[in-house]
């Protein structure tokens, strides 16, 4: 009652508090219609104002050792790409509206074209009247691999949707401007495809990369749990998902603009409890960068 900030998400709910700097105990509870109140969970939280300056060093030593590839390490792991036998088409769909700066679009390009793994496509879908020339795209690369779709709608959801139905791919990908992908990200996508090509839904690590190029808050996920899924989308970024899986499920819910990735990997993996069809990956493979959405949709 002290914080009522309650938003229904459909498969659950999401709650605000004003934090304050002090840790202060907060207790979650429940009251029935018939009037009975159940406390579901006690726990102390303060305001964060500014993340921990060592934090950030220690990550970025560990990312600078463990988290990048190169060298020997680099060539033997891309010696490995001729010897697969499953080699699936990649989509990656990126909806760009009128507020996405040209830099991080082409950022998230370059890091697109970067990639070890060559069986891509980007599909640019242009919505809320962006215009972008092909010739703004030009030294990034990759251009006979990349499509513009221009729509008229101003909502992004139609934008994702539109880059699915019109996606080659077998398994498509949804960036956002700003974020990019680790050169070996999509290898190790199609690494763990060689074990089970049955997979409807891979799924990696994250961070976020400052404007001064400094890694730092680094989200390390937990395998595949589906009640936690329908608390929170805490499959972020980078997702790859099978895109005859979604068509399916109905693709993008075009009501849910801003949750239409998490309601779309809510379909995708209902039943799913044993974890059957869903792998993550457990390596940083994506940078999010300061346009990016915290939710991933």
């Amino acid at each position: 009652k002290d914080y009522p900030f309650v938003k229904d998400t459909r498969c659950g709910f999401a709650g605000y508090a004003f934090l304050e700097d002090i840790p202060k105990q907060y207790s979650i509870e429940v009251e029935f219609l018939s009037g009975q109140v159940a406390e579901l969970a006690t726990f102390f939280a303060s305001l964060k104002v500014q993340e921990d300056r060592r934090e950030k060093e220690l990550y970025q030593k560990w990312f600078s050792c463990y988290g990048q590839l190169m060298g020997r390490e680099e060539e033997l792991l891309r010696g490995r790409l001729s010897g697969f036998v499953y080699k699936p088409f990649f989509s990656i769909i990126m909806g760009v509206g009128l507020g996405d700066r040209l830099e991080g679009v082409l950022a998230s390009l370059r890091s697109v074209v970067g990639q070890w793994y060559e069986r891509w496509e980007v599909l640019l879908v242009l919505y809320g009247g962006r215009k972008l020339a092909i010739e703004e795209l030009r030294g990034v690369g990759g251009e006979d691999k990349l499509r513009i779709i221009e729509l008229s709608y101003p909502e992004k959801v139609k934008a994702k949707e539109a880059g699915l139905r019109e996606a080659c791919g077998e398994y498509c990908m949804v960036l956002d401007s700003g974020e990019e992908l680790v050169a070996h990200a999509l290898y190790v996508f199609v690494e763990a495809l060689q074990g089970d090509k049955a997979l409807d839904l891979l799924f990696g690590d994250e961070d976020r990369r400052s404007g001064g190029g400094q890694v730092y808050s680094p989200v390390f996920k937990p395998g595949f749990n589906y009640d936690l899924l329908r608390s929170v989308n805490y499959l972020g970024r980078p997702v790859v998902f099978r895109k005859q899986k979604a068509m399916e499920v109905g693709g993008f819910d075009e009501g849910l603009e801003g949750a239409e990735e998490w309601d779309l990997y809510l379909r995708m993996t209902v039943g799913k409890v044993d974890g059957r069809g869903v792998c993550h990956l457990p390596y940083v493979l994506c940078h999010r960068g300061g346009e990016a959405e915290a939710g991933g949709g």
